[in-house]
């Protein structure tokens, strides 16, 4: 994915060097708003490492396991996670929810959310390094 990312999501490779040298890694966060819905989209690649660091420090995997370090389920999901991996995070927000429209405004963010995560993959598929 860094590859892909001079020349499409950022400026050219030439004129990042000058500021950064050779692109290693990258994260990218894009504001947006999709109908009444102000997003932000995070993406990065994921090396196996982060991957697993990543799934690890959940904050509210202890809420479901005693140990999550020993925990059978635990150890069988990151091993299937583990690899080079794109992190992909969505913030659906918008002001003023009041308490009668919590609940569609939950489901909105849910529908929206496969949505947005499955254009984010298409559009970087589609995407060719530039050099």
């Amino acid at each position: 994915m860094v590859a892909l990312l001079p020349g499409t999501f950022l400026a050219s490779e030439a004129s990042m060097s000058a500021v950064i040298g050779k692109l290693d890694d990258a994260f990218i966060q894009i504001h947006g708003k999709l109908d009444d819905l102000h997003l932000i989209l995070k993406i990065s690649p994921m090396n196996p490492e982060d991957a697993e660091l990543t799934m690890m420090n959940a904050g509210n995997l202890n809420l479901f396991v005693k140990s999550p370090l020993l925990d059978r389920r635990v150890s069988q999901f990151r091993d299937n996670i583990v690899g080079d991996s794109l992190y992909i995070e969505v913030e659906f927000f918008r002001e003023n929810v009041k308490r009668d429209e919590v609940r569609a405004f939950v489901n909105q963010c849910l529908v929206r959310v496969e949505f947005v995560c499955d254009a984010a993959i298409r559009h970087l598929k589609s995407l060719r390094p530039k050099r």
